[in-house]
């Protein structure tokens, strides 16, 4: 009876270490392996479904487009720094989901990484909590306020920076757009006073307007307008705007 105990524990001591490495195996399984340069397009689910990456240390940050939601062509690591999940020294282990298309795509700055606005694209990703598949909010560490997401949890507000123009989201006239412009900002160029050509930096105009301040930030509403022969220049709230000759698009404050 007691060579038999003895076997027993024996033969279980040498099968534990076998059983978890055969479960580290199954869910590495689950992981797969990218570069800094994989997007999300490749990977072609439909809305809702998740996947999970590696990505490796020492990276080099590429292009991302958005903020908290991406486009499906915006590198998948990167978007995993922007968004807080690890630096581009460890690298590290990010899940996604795949999310539909939308009319904008903000361009904040955060954890280093500045993403680009862009307006209608045809699919998106968030990232998720790499453990649970759920998706949190990032809490950021100081850059750009993160509250605002871009439109993930509904609302129809997209984060942007203080050098963004109207210029890359190609609405009609008459096509409005709502953004939120972080605290602590910095006046960027604007050519016009009371429309603005569509290169002029919204966050700006927005406190030109009188709207926010730089201090404050908060959420701004514009409207695309068709392009004039004319724009002004007025100094009001701290901010001189520049004249400019005929121009083709045009945006006001509203």
């Amino acid at each position: 009876m007691i060579l038999m105990l003895a076997g027993f524990l024996l033969m279980s001591a040498t099968a534990a270490p076998v059983m978890a490495n055969l479960s580290l195996v199954t869910r590495d399984r689950d992981i797969t392996s990218i570069t800094w340069d994989t997007s999300a397009a490749g990977f072609k689910g439909e809305s809702g479904q998740t996947y999970k990456f590696r990505c490796p240390s020492d990276g080099t940050a590429a292009v991302i487009y958005g903020s908290d939601v991406y486009t499906d062509d915006s590198s998948i690591c990167t978007a995993a720094v922007h968004a807080g999940r690890f630096t581009l020294e460890s690298g590290g282990v990010v899940s996604i989901e795949i999310r539909p298309g939308r009319s904008t795509y903000g361009s904040t700055i955060r954890h280093g990484i500045k993403s680009v606005n862009f307006g209608q694209y045809g699919r998106s990703f968030v990232i998720l909590n790499t453990d649970t598949f759920r998706h949190k909010p990032i809490k950021d560490r100081g850059e750009s306020t993160p509250e605002a997401t871009d439109n993930e949890d509904g609302s129809d507000v997209t984060p942007i920076d203080w050098e963004t123009s109207a210029g890359g989201f190609k609405g009609e006239a008459g096509q409005t757009y709502k953004f939120r412009c972080p605290s602590n900002g910095t006046a960027s160029v604007i050519y016009g006073s009371d429309v603005y050509t569509d290169d002029s930096s919204i966050c700006t105009a927005a406190v030109h307007t009188g709207l926010i301040t730089l201090q404050r930030g908060g959420v701004v509403t514009i409207e695309i307008r068709a392009g004039r022969s004319t724009y002004g220049s007025t100094t009001r709230h701290g901010i001189k705007s520049i004249n400019f000759g005929e121009y083709g698009r045009s945006y006001v404050i509203r």
